[in-house]
């Protein structure tokens, strides 16, 4: 048997609840803070806030990328043509902008101006994109699609289903239409 010296005491060896807790909880207000801090910031309230200030830091500096702006511009190009909007089309497409028909006829800026002027020899009713394709290369860009139309040009029919390239370039003033190339498929497959 182990003998003690007379009025000793044995502490046990289990740990209080005091000495368990952290040097900030055993100070009165430093325990209040915590719990405090708890309470308010529970871990899925907080993934919130968290979240919600990331979208809100993310969307405030939100710029469409390339691509996105090459396909707002090609879209605009298409209103711009059905609606005869000259100062559209001459905004859109560069001053060494050409472009070779289904027919092989290579146009330059002024002749697809011409052509969508008042009296001008094309008319489009209708158009169509479907499966465009956008590689963005720097400052340059390819669009590749199909577009189904309903159209007339020097006063026949050119209604049809085509796949077209587009190339942009992206100067100072953002980007522009620099050439396009079509070519007229028999039917429509997509």
């Amino acid at each position: 048997m182990i003998s003690r010296p007379p009025n000793t005491r044995v502490q046990r060896t289990r740990s209080s609840p005091s000495a368990l807790r952290s040097p900030l909880t055993r100070h009165p207000l430093g325990a209040r803070r915590m719990e405090v801090a708890v309470r308010v910031f529970k871990p899925t309230r907080l993934a919130a806030v968290l979240a919600w200030i990331l979208s809100e830091v993310a969307s405030a500096g939100a710029v469409p990328n390339d691509a996105e702006q090459v396909r707002a511009l090609q879209n605009d190009l298409i209103k711009a043509y059905i609606n005869h909007d000259i100062g559209e089309i001459d905004r859109i497409l560069a001053d060494d902008y050409t472009f070779v028909s289904d027919q092989g006829e290579v146009e330059t800026k002024g002749q697809v101006i011409a052509n969508f002027k008042a009296g001008g020899d094309r008319t489009i009713t209708v158009y169509e994109v479907h499966d465009p394709h956008i590689r963005v290369y720097g400052d340059a860009a390819v669009m590749v699609y199909r577009y189904t139309s309903t159209e007339t040009y020097k006063g026949r029919d050119d209604s049809g289903n085509y796949v077209i390239t587009r190339v942009f370039v992206r100067s100072a003033g953002g980007w522009r239409i620099v050439s396009g190339h079509e070519t007229r498929v028999a039917h429509e497959s997509h």
